[in-house]
């Protein structure tokens, strides 16, 4: 592993000024290695989906292409030091799960002057959030966001930042102002290297395309959305 890497997500891994062992910072990094199983994972999934064999095929092979375009990306590289970070975390099953750590000092930058919204928009039965150990009670600051990333999956957004203020406002029934990172509008620089980038987009086309797929979309609309988000996955990597 890269010492610098190892370095910069210790630092974040680090709870209370408790340094942590090395083998439990190696359990919260996803490996190229990982990347390879989780494509196996969705391999063998698709071949027991209840959809037609073209659709099949046209997963299998998407699927595939991610696994050819990972391993031209290590999973130990860090050319930026955010000073937070937030682990999307994926379960596959119970030996695989992964890490992508994504960069929210950014991600707070593009979203500032964006809209903000409230449970008026955005139901909180659309929301997950991770549970953080419970704090004194203390007023919703309207002044400062929580963020949510879009992700394909029910629920439809996930808190990246501000959990603790989001269950802080659920516990006082209130509402609280929220910011919204589209779907469409997550590129590599939302993360903390390229190859993490890779590890939320593979699940979340997964979802994406088996969705159409299941809905019986025409095979030439499938290819093509499958087509032009390889160009934009290809052409986001490459002005990296």
């Amino acid at each position: 592993m890269n010492t610098k890497f190892k370095t910069f997500l210790s630092q974040h891994l680090d709870i209370d000024n408790i340094q942590i062992a090395e083998s439990t910072i190696f359990n919260e990094i996803s490996t190229n290695q990982t990347f390879q199983q989780i494509v196996q994972i969705y391999i063998d999934t698709t071949k027991k989906l209840n959809i037609k064999q073209q659709y099949k095929n046209i997963l299998i092979e998407y699927m595939k292409w991610y696994a050819s375009l990972s391993k031209q990306y290590t999973y130990d590289t860090i050319n930026k030091n955010p000073s937070r970070i937030f682990a999307y975390v994926s379960i596959y099953n119970e030996n695989v799960c992964t890490y992508a750590y994504i960069d929210i000092d950014y991600c707070s930058i593009i979203l500032q002057n964006t809209d903000i919204y409230t449970f008026d928009k955005i139901s909180k039965d659309n929301i997950h959030y991770s549970i953080r150990p419970l704090n004194k009670l203390r007023p919703v600051d309207w002044q400062h966001p929580i963020i949510l990333i879009q992700h394909m999956e029910y629920p439809e957004f996930k808190v990246i930042d501000g959990n603790h203020r989001y269950q802080n406002a659920l516990r006082q029934n209130q509402s609280l102002p929220m910011q919204i990172l589209p779907y469409s509008e997550i590129t590599p620089k939302c993360f903390i290297n390229n190859f993490n980038y890779l590890l939320f987009i593979i699940k979340n086309e997964f979802n994406r395309i088996y969705s159409l797929c299941a809905s019986n979309y025409n095979l030439k609309i499938v290819n093509a959305q499958i087509n032009n988000y390889k160009l934009h996955v290809l052409k986001l990597l490459e002005t990296q």
